[in-house]
């Protein structure tokens, strides 16, 4: 009789264990899952040629394009719109860049070194389809991603069939575009702008993965508030991680305000939080400071005296789209 109890208690401990799990990983996207975030120049666009002067079913592309065009059309049994494909070149006078970041987009115009935003809005994805809203009205595009280009396929653009991208950085932005060594030991000057003990703290990121992955953190600055969200990964939820150069054995203040989580139904409860963990290396198992926001918890504060010169800040949550505003401050 006893050994019943036993074997009956140890099954439906399983049970439980399992029923967990599978609450928690319902959530979990597929491996094969690629990333759009990031700063992408502008290497070609297909245009349409026919667009009407009313173009408010959709989204208007404000930027007008370079003379170099070529007409084009595609017979595959049904009446396709004519359409020219335009290209740029990174050496050309005007420059067009697209930002995903945060689950913000915008679309940015460089001429003669003055910068331009010529749209700005939000962004989801869904698999492999991205959906772009601006000031209430959306379009969609299929997207896909091979090593540092980019292809958008439109599905309802009034202007445009397809757009393609180049990984890159926007000139004077202090961003690296992942291609030329020189741009990378730039990239971590410090504020006063010497080039004398320059921090190595990007120098093992991978440059080639998500802006804000777990390999390719995000660089931030103290003192400046940063909203940010947490955009789908892979693995077992949706990670953002952030890094900045810090002054080693000062005090710092991390604080975290307006959490706001919505959390889907097939996650189980115990899985309503989110994790903020904070280190002293890009690579460690040592943890400086880690805290747990539990649901409803919109606000908290951590104070971290990192050894080294830099710092990573890392959320976690088995739940996407959780925005929150982080500020880093050092203490007096």
């Amino acid at each position: 009789m006893r050994n019943i109890l036993q074997i009956t208690s140890f099954a439906i401990i399983c049970t439980f264990l399992v029923a967990s799990v599978q609450s928690c990983s319902s959530s979990k996207k597929s491996d094969d899952t690629v990333y759009i975030e990031g700063i992408w120049r502008i290497s070609e666009e297909e245009i349409y040629t026919d667009v009407s002067s009313d173009t408010s079913s959709g989204l208007k592309d404000t930027d007008s394009g370079n003379d170099e065009t070529d007409n084009e059309g595609e017979d595959n049994g049904s009446v396709e719109r004519p359409y020219k494909t335009e290209k740029y070149h990174s050496s050309d006078q005007v420059q067009r860049y697209l930002i995903f970041e945060n689950l913000k987009y915008s679309k940015i115009k460089i001429e003669d070194s003055e910068k331009e935003t010529v749209e700005e809005g939000s962004y989801s994805v869904s698999g492999n389809i991205v959906t772009i809203s601006i000031n209430g009205k959306q379009t969609t595009a299929e997207y896909l991603i091979n090593t540092t280009t980019l292809t958008l396929m439109y599905d309802d653009h009034p202007t445009l069939k397809k757009r393609v991208a180049q990984w890159d950085a926007i000139p004077g932005d202090g961003e690296n575009d992942g291609n030329d060594d020189k741009d990378e030991e730039n990239e971590d000057k410090d504020d006063n702008g010497d080039d004398e003990d320059i921090p190595t703290c990007a120098a093992r990121h991978q440059r080639d993965a998500r802006v804000g992955s777990k390999l390719n953190p995000k660089l931030i600055e103290s003192d400046v508030i940063v909203e940010g969200a947490l955009p789908d990964d892979t693995e077992n939820g949706f990670l953002y991680r952030y890094y900045l150069q810090v002054k080693p054995y000062a005090k710092y203040n991390i604080s975290i305000s307006e959490i706001s989580a919505d959390y889907d139904e097939d996650i189980h409860e115990k899985y309503h939080y989110m994790d903020v963990i904070i280190k002293e290396e890009f690579v460690t198992d040592y943890i400086l400071k880690e805290s747990r926001f539990h649901y409803n918890q919109t606000s908290g504060q951590m104070t971290v005296t990192p050894a080294t010169e830099c710092l990573y800040i890392e959320f976690f949550s088995f739940q996407e789209s959780i925005q929150f505003k982080l500020e880093i401050t050092e203490q007096e």
